[in-house]
């Protein structure tokens, strides 16, 4: 068996079986030699007879005899034969017709087991046979048993020589989805990850006679996937020749499980940007000179609040990931964009001036403009800061961004509150029944109703507002719903419901708007307290919403919808007066009717 040949060891115990016929290998420069040995071991024994070297080094036998002719001429190649079996025993016997031919026998202990002078009894030949035959079984057996466990471990076993691998179990050949004939006689460094190539070269060169233990590494499966594995290596007398063993443990599973608790501590689950603790923690590792200047960018997103009260989470969470792409966009690959908290962002500009910071927020803005509506328009503040020392406290920097971001926001706070109420209305438009005549209709029925009851200049603004925005909850109710041609169901009707409530929450939390959420919450309140969402009654009700409650109502009737057809003016007038004192407030309805009829 040569240890030296690839999937030799492999072939041999699975092909061995240890009740067999011993084989025994005779090279005889004698006839009458090979006539007798035949003559006594052929019965017991599978005789062989040959006489070239390379059949020598083919054949796999249990022992060679061997006379002083042939020893002479294959010595060499006898030695190393026996060299490339250990550590299983292959017993040789010198064959010699001369007691004075011993001294071969002597001065070749590491090649001869025993000697056999001529002539020799068959029985005293067959019992010395058979010990060092039985020699040699418990070598193989010592050798299997260590074979076995290597072959049946789950983890994985391999030996290297000069850093092939001559030897691998089938537990790291399914580590690495390979076969054993393509694995054995390869380089180990052909399959390390190329980033953990130099590594590993030295730490074999460091550690060539002392024990590895929990080395981690990458390697490159047959399907050029990533395993991670754990090695334990330890020097080993491998065929007289010092190799190393080494065990190989798949880890793989959990540094892929590392690395997810490693990504969820330093990044935001949601947009999968860095967090405020991997950019407290990178801040200190870049303010060095060769990083300087660094340049902080941060950022607070317009109207996170109202989509969430308006639209639901789910489209909030949408326009948080619609910004963090377009930071993405952006910035340069060594950026770092980190989520700083609810609706603010943060980017780290390293080797950047201030400058080249407000080109990236131009940038930022410029593709926020072109983005799609998705609920709103995106919109989000800017502040640019910078560190241009090592001393300078990263703290004080970001305040100064953080300053200089709530200015800008305070400063265009008005338009893009007018933008996010123009997207809200438009929203408003394309998923229901309204539309902006009926908007337009709405305002001049207010402003003429305003003048009627003599209002303040204040109220019929609020009035005015009201008029555009007393059913802007409506955006968070599906649009089968609002469009539904057929009756609503109890559930559907439940849902239309909410839009009030939906609204208030929208509006309050837009500073600029909050004067009309109470209005906006009570528009489908009744005098007789028969409305909803709070079951007001009488004046309880806001003054503005008790207005717009008529007009609007007016409105609707008057003019056709895909579900209805209108009526006339008197007809509607005659419908509110019915409802004068239950559904309207009864002085307004009054003061309503009479402005129509005028």
């Amino acid at each position: 068996m040569d240890l030296n040949n690839p999937g030799e060891l492999n072939k041999m115990f699975k092909k061995f079986k240890f009740n067999r016929v011993n084989k025994i290998l005779i090279l005889n420069n004698n006839k009458q030699n090979i006539i007798l040995l035949k003559k006594f071991l052929k019965k017991d024994y599978q005789i062989e007879i040959f006489n070239d070297k390379e059949q020598l080094f083919s054949e796999a036998g249990d022992l060679i005899i061997i006379d002083e002719y042939y020893y002479q001429k294959f010595k060499d190649k006898l030695r190393e034969l026996k060299e490339r079996k250990n550590p299983i025993f292959l017993p040789v016997i010198l064959l010699s017709n001369s007691i004075r031919n011993e001294f071969y026998f002597e001065s070749s202990a590491d090649i001869f087991d025993d000697i056999f002078v001529l002539p020799i009894k068959k029985q005293i030949m067959k019992y010395r046979i058979d010990n060092l035959l039985k020699i040699r079984h418990l070598s193989l057996k010592s050798e299997y048993r260590y074979y076995e466990l290597a072959e049946k471990s789950p983890i994985g076993i391999f030996i290297l020589n000069q850093g092939k691998i001559i030897y691998a179990n089938p537990a790291f050949l399914k580590i690495l989805k390979i076969e054993y004939e393509q694995l054995t006689g390869k380089n180990l460094i052909s399959f390390i990850h190329k980033e953990d190539k130099t590594r590993i070269k030295k730490m074999f060169r460091e550690n060539k006679n002392r024990e590895i233990k929990n080395e981690e590494v990458r390697v490159m499966d047959n399907h050029n996937q990533i395993k991670w594995l754990s090695l334990n290596c330890s020097q080993v007398n491998f065929n007289n020749k010092f190799s190393v063993l080494i065990t190989a443990q798949n880890i793989t599973d959990k540094k892929q499980n590392q690395n997810k608790i490693k990504f969820l501590n330093y990044h935001d689950k949601l947009t999968g940007l860095y967090n405020r603790n991997y950019l407290e923690e990178e801040i200190k590792r870049l303010n060095t000179i060769r990083q300087l200047p660094i340049s902080v960018i941060m950022g607070d997103v317009n109207g996170l609040k109202l989509v969430n009260d308006a639209f639901g989470h789910q489209k909030g969470n949408q326009l948080l990931k619609s910004i963090a792409g377009v930071f993405k966009s952006a910035c340069r690959s060594e950026d770092i964009i980190a989520r700083w908290g609810g609706d603010e962002f943060v980017i780290l500009l390293p080797r950047t001036s201030i400058g080249d910071a407000r080109k990236v927020s131009n940038r930022i803005r410029k593709l926020c403009a072109e983005a799609d509506k998705n609920p709103i328009k995106l919109s989000i503040a800017l502040g640019v800061a910078q560190i241009i020392d090592e001393d300078q406290s990263y703290e004080e920097v970001f305040k100064k961004a953080e300053d200089r971001m709530y200015r800008n926001k305070i400063a265009g706070s008005e338009s893009t509150s007018n933008s996010i109420i123009l997207s809200l209305e438009n929203t408003l438009l394309e998923k229901s029944h309204e539309t902006k005549d009926h908007a337009e209709r709405m305002n001049k029925l207010v402003i003429r109703f305003a003048e009627e009851l003599d209002l303040s200049t204040s109220q019929i603004d609020n009035l005015k507002l009201l008029s555009r925005l007393h059913d802007i909850g409506k955006v968070s109710i599906p649009e089968k719903i609002l469009k539904k041609p057929d009756k609503l169901t109890e559930q559907e009707f439940k849902t239309i419901k909410n839009h009030p409530e939906s609204g208030y929450r929208i509006v309050k939390s837009i500073p600029e708007l909050a004067s009309v959420a109470e209005g906006v919450l009570s528009h489908h309140e009744r005098w007789d307290g028969k409305g909803y969402p709070q079951g007001l009654a009488g004046e309880a009700i806001p003054y503005t919403a008790r207005i717009i409650a008529i007009i609007d109502s007016f409105d609707v009737m008057t003019n056709q919808r895909s579900y209805k057809s209108a009526v006339s003016q008197k007809e509607a007038l005659f419908e509110i007066e019915r409802c004068s004192g239950s559904q309207f407030d009864p002085y307004l309805a009054e003061k309503f009717i009479e402005m129509i009829q005028k």
